[in-house]
């Protein structure tokens, strides 16, 4: 299982995933990518998260964005 969870944010309209997954000889990059609110957003308090299922691996995972 992979869980990516970004900071509390105080608006909506924030999200984040992985967008690719980047394996070595010693570790899997995770390429984040991020989004805020491109206009008004509703004042709410939120935290945005992204989970995958991964394969089991003893390599160390780098997150990178």
């Amino acid at each position: 299982m992979l869980a990516v969870i970004e900071e509390i944010k105080v608006t909506g309209g924030y999200t984040i995933k992985v967008e690719r997954l980047v394996e070595t000889n010693n570790s899997i990059e995770a390429i984040i990518k991020k989004d805020s609110p491109k206009r008004v957003a509703p004042t709410v308090i939120t935290q945005p998260f992204f989970i995958s299922k991964i394969n089991s691996t003893d390599k160390e995972i780098v997150f990178n964005g």
